[in-house]
């Protein structure tokens, strides 16, 4: 497989994070319209943590989408949460268990079928039309920092998001604190549990909410709020009414980050 450069401004040889963790480039590759839909990179096994930091080139007609790379690191494949989003993006790369002092990493935006929607049941289905996307891509490993970095502060959750009212709100940070609790009544109307984080690694850090010690199996990730309408992604959790509930809000993120601190903010809202 041809390995493709991937030369960008964004994706220097080493850089260091706003947190203090220091990242040192070990491979590099493109593709999409311009580069090909394929391009694979091999790449050492040290036994740090490694992220993808990506770029993307796209244009904007309405009512397109683009070819988001599908990553393999070996044959697993990752589920990263890539987007095209403007300026640098960086995700985890976990390194499989039992992996030797190098694996391949492939990114692929083969696509195999075609998309398409309908504004309404009745409507014929629309083929989505595929923007043309061209991706820099490259792998890093990083050092965590040597000490925590406290993160940024965080604004103060609104008063009213999605037509429910905020009644108690806790604040932390990951990892020193992993959970909340509130107590709550229902009264027949919604319940709802809201978070923002802030912190090099914010958009890492899960979620996942309990019911009188009975997990939901709900889960959420945690959004960032510097500027701008309020980022709503309120997760219901049921509270039968006239019945006095316990809501656990547990924090965790899937790899270890040492030294790198994730500020969060929890708010409970009521009907």
């Amino acid at each position: 497989m041809v390995t493709r450069s991937a030369d960008h401004p964004e994706l220097p040889a080493s850089f260091t994070s706003a947190d203090g963790a220091v990242y040192r480039r070990l491979g590099v590759a493109s593709v999409g319209t311009s580069s090909g839909g394929k391009a694979t990179i091999t790449i050492p096994v040290t036994g740090k943590p490694l992220d993808v930091a990506s770029v993307c080139s796209r244009g904007g007609r309405p009512g397109s989408s683009h070819a988001v790379p599908r990553i393999t690191i070996g044959r697993t494949p990752v589920n990263t949460g890539l987007y095209c989003l403007q300026g640098r993006q960086l995700v985890s790369l976990p390194v499989p268990v039992g992996a030797g002092k190098e694996v391949t990493v492939t990114f692929d935006t083969t696509t195999v079928g075609s998309a398409c929607v309908r504004e309404k049941p009745s409507d014929p289905c629309r083929k989505v039309e595929e923007e043309p996307t061209d991706w820099s891509l490259a792998v890093y490993e990083w050092t965590p920092p040597e000490r925590p970095v406290e993160p940024p502060a965080l604004r103060a959750l609104p008063h009213r998001a999605g037509g429910l009212a905020l009644t108690q709100s806790r604040s932390g940070t990951w990892p020193r604190e992993a959970s909340v609790t509130f107590r709550v009544r229902g009264n027949g109307r919604k319940v709802g549990v809201d978070q923002l984080c802030s912190g090099e690694l914010a958009g890492r850090l899960r979620f996942r909410f309990e019911v009188d010690g009975r997990d939901t199996g709900s889960g959420t990730s945690c959004g960032g709020w510097k500027n701008g309408t309020y980022p709503l992604a309120i997760s219901e959790v049921t509270v039968p009414k006239g019945r006095t509930a316990t809501i656990t809000v547990k924090a965790s993120m899937p790899s270890a980050a040492p030294n790198r601190l994730v500020r969060w903010s929890v708010g409970l809202y009521q009907g």
